[in-house]
């Protein structure tokens, strides 16, 4: 199986662009638009300072009820989150854009930093995990976030794992950030985005270095460190993680 270690990347590629994601209308506030009130909200939102807008989510954080949690992040922070979503109690939304469809976020979470945030649906996220973002990270022209997080369907993350959006994090579908305490970093020396693809099982304590990457059904031993791309239906452990064996783990989280 052939790897890419994260000293041969060439630094002349930009490693935080990303594709486009396409807006799904049916998550906009009714009478919003991708061209106007939307954006808008956005645009009013970038232009607070960071203090209020991080009082205005802390606020919404608490308020004891998930309808009116929904519906104060889509009105005030122009968040397009589907009503059937479900926002736990003491979770603070602090991003410069979120799209969020038929999803669960648990208690205590925190989404924090000039980010662009992507929920599918089915995706579940337990209490107490933190997402972040470098406050200086890179924009694009027209103001928008070249740092991403983007959570595929039927994803499910653990408990206390620390997730870095600098330079973009993508996790694919069906894929499992199981226990907690892992950490994904994409910025450190050199930046680079952090990509696990679909049905992947990572378990806990384990962290992704910048740039590193694994492909489709991939397990990840616990306390593994991953420095380096691998490619799909292999088992990776130790530290540095090196491939421990080549398998199909294709229903390896759907069987759990």
């Amino acid at each position: 199986m052939g790897s890419v270690c994260l000293n041969d990347r060439d630094p002349t590629i930009d490693y935080y662009s990303r594709p486009a994601h396409n807006c799904r209308q049916r998550y906009c506030f009714p009478g919003h638009s991708r061209t106007g009130a939307c954006r808008l909200c956005r645009r009013i939102l970038r232009a607070l300072p960071w203090k209020l807008r991080f009082l205005i989510s802390l606020f919404i954080a608490y308020v004891p009820s998930n309808f009116l949690r929904i519906t104060l992040h889509r009105l005030f922070n122009g968040y397009r989150i589907d009503y059937s979503a479900r926002i736990g109690f003491g979770t603070m939304l602090v991003v410069d854009d979120a799209r969020i469809g038929k999803a669960v976020i648990r208690w205590f979470n925190r989404f924090e930093g000039p980010f662009s945030l992507v929920m599918e649906n089915g995706a579940t996220i337990g209490p107490s995990n933190y997402f972040t973002c470098l406050f200086d990270a890179p924009r694009n022209e027209d103001g928008t976030p070249r740092s991403y997080c983007n959570i595929g369907s039927n994803v499910r993350i653990g408990e206390q794992n620390l997730i870095d959006a600098t330079a973009g994090f993508e996790i694919g579908d069906n894929s499992w950030i199981a226990g907690c305490d892992s950490q994904f970093w994409t910025h450190g020396p050199r930046n680079g985005p952090v990509v696990i693809g679909d049905d992947c099982f990572i378990s806990s304590a384990v962290c992704f270095a910048p740039g590193s990457s694994i492909g489709n059904h991939v397990l990840v031993a616990m306390g593994s460190v991953v420095t380096k791309s691998f490619g799909d239906n292999v088992m990776i452990a130790g530290v540095p993680a090196r491939v421990t064996s080549k398998e199909q783990f294709s229903t390896y989280p759907q069987a759990l």
